[in-house]
């Protein structure tokens, strides 16, 4: 949630590789091993060094692309149509 909500203020993340945040890559999204602490050194000097080169409304566009409540819903529908459908499918 932290993530997504990051983005959605046009920030970009560094995030662990752990699972969870993989869902929400963007171009801004940087990625290091869990318990790594020189990678998230060199993560966190990379960002700040980067800092005035990041396009906070670009991050913003995209994550409404993927994670508005309107993309969400109609990714969740899909999907229950999807099962759905296969069920009836299914049935002889």
């Amino acid at each position: 949630k932290l993530s997504v909500k990051a983005l959605a203020c046009g920030k970009p993340i560094l995030a662990t590789k752990c699972g969870g945040p993989n869902g929400i890559v963007n171009q801004k999204t940087y990625f290091i091993p869990v318990n790594d602490i020189d990678s998230l050194s060199i993560g966190l000097k990379e960002m700040y060094e980067k800092a005035k080169c990041y396009d906070s409304k670009q991050i913003q566009k995209s994550c409404l692309e993927h994670f508005s409540e309107d993309v969400i819903v109609r990714k969740r529908e899909c999907k229950i149509f999807c099962v759905n459908r296969n069920a009836l499918n299914n049935v002889h």
